[in-house]
């Protein structure tokens, strides 16, 4: 599979064409880590919202089964959320976020920068599809 290695100019231009897509307001938004931490701060700046959660999961890689690593923060319960994440590759960690924080009468929509032709969840807003192995700027070291 070829790499494709992903620029924060280009980072900033697909936040604000997802920014763009959106029409709904939302209470809060929730970004899982780690690749979803820096798309959450970009739609907060960019929809000039201050109410900003992380969720935190392991696994899920390589058919590993999902699991939360941390306990859901108790003000997320019967909320508006944008709910976001770097891609949706085979989808499931986003499956499960979204369940988790549906559990608690939370109505959940997702954006993600990219998402994989075969994934299991479609965002709702998103960038582009992408068949490459993206390589982001807060990957590299």
């Amino acid at each position: 599979m070829d790499k494709k290695y992903y620029r924060w100019e280009q980072f900033i231009a697909d936040s604000q064409k997802i920014k763009n897509q959106i029409t709904d307001q939302f209470d809060c938004l929730v970004g899982i880590t780690r690749g979803g931490i820096f798309l959450a701060g970009m739609m907060a700046q960019l929809m000039n919202n201050r109410n900003i959660y992380l969720v935190s999961y392991k696994g899920g890689g390589n058919g590993e089964n999902i699991g939360r690593t941390s306990e859901i923060h108790p003000d997320l319960k019967n909320k508006r959320i944008l709910l976001v994440d770097d891609i949706s590759d085979k989808g499931n960690t986003l499956l499960m976020a979204k369940s988790d924080l549906e559990q608690l009468g939370n109505i959940v929509a997702i954006a993600t920068l990219h998402y994989k032709p075969d994934t299991k969840l479609i965002p709702d807003y998103f960038a582009s599809i992408e068949t490459d192995w993206i390589v982001y700027p807060w990957e590299t070291v």
